[in-house]
């Protein structure tokens, strides 16, 4: 009988594959205030070519693997004893702790806004939940690899253009404004590497790859497929574990690589310089990349 005492949280996304992590992270967060099984509900499509499992070990289940007889009570539970929060549950500055525990034995989370942009809304259950994510070991390889390479401080440059192209038009920050940006920090930082990720083309990324000590991985373009997928989650382990992220406003990528690394974040917006003096005058920097102090403007 205590078998049918066990209760879920499930969750499915079809974006790309950081907002698909962002849910994740939320979902989890929950389980964890709730004591409840994680279920995850992650297909393959054409935004992101692979599953959980494809990228990460350990931790959570899909449906498929489950036991037999828990298959069975969750289709049951899920059918008959489910719940959805409202799409406006977490309003901003909200996290998980404001959800409360539902007395239903699934929980659908997928409805929930799962934005960093404010910060994380995993509370107390923050690095619990990012420590979960074990990535393959494969993918962990390359990920060392390539950042073995370089003693010097690191800054990670998330320039997003692709989809971003038709979403956001002449929103888009200039690719000047990336190469302004890294001029300014190697003023201080002589010996900084900026590491590139994106999807733009070599001639559009010109200007950016011979500003400063700019260096980009071999990459694998064709992301409708599972090695692209994975090259991408490379990308982001890679972004997380540098000192800095400097990246496209509004893209899910940089920001949740920022988050996974507990790294500070300078969007490329127009006033890009104002946030980053900012970061240095509130020691938000790694003491890796030793700014000198600024006079205060913010």
């Amino acid at each position: 009988m205590e078998k049918l005492n066990v209760r879920y949280v499930i969750y499915n996304n079809h974006d790309g594959l950081a907002n698909r992590l962002r849910l994740h992270c939320l979902a989890h967060a929950y389980a964890l205030k709730t004591k409840r099984k994680l279920v995850i509900d992650w297909k393959r499509n054409v935004y992101c070519y692979a599953t959980y499992h494809d990228l990460f070990v350990g931790g959570s289940s899909s449906l498929t693997m489950l036991s037999p007889w828990e298959r069975g009570y969750f289709r049951f539970a899920e059918r008959f004893n489910r719940y959805s929060f409202d799409p406006n549950t977490l309003s901003d500055g909200d996290g998980v702790e404001s959800l409360v525990d539902l007395p239903h034995r699934v929980v659908d989370v997928s409805n929930l806004e799962a934005s960093v942009e404010r910060g994380s809304r995993l509370g107390p259950y923050h690095q619990e939940v990012l420590k979960s994510l074990i990535p393959r070991p494969e993918i962990q390889e390359k990920v060392n690899q390539f950042l073995d390479r370089f003693q010097s401080p690191t800054v990670g440059i998330h320039l997003r253009l692709g989809d971003f192209v038709n979403k956001y038009g002449t929103a888009l920050p200039p690719v000047k404004r990336y190469v302004a940006i890294i001029q300014k920090i190697t003023q201080f930082i002589p010996d900084a590497v900026f590491i590139l990720a994106s999807d733009g083309d070599e001639e559009t990324l010109k200007p950016l790859l011979s500003a400063g000590k700019c260096k980009v991985r071999p990459k694998v373009n064709l992301r409708q497929s599972l090695e692209g997928m994975q090259d991408a989650l490379t990308d982001l382990l890679v972004l997380s574990a540098t000192d800095l992220v400097v990246s496209t406003p509004n893209s899910s990528f940089g920001g949740f690589a920022a988050t996974l690394g507990n790294k500070p974040i300078v969007r490329a917006t127009e006033d890009w310089e104002r946030t980053l003096n900012k970061a240095i005058n509130q020691n938000l920097i790694s003491t890796r990349l030793d700014f000198p102090k600024l006079a205060k403007r913010v």
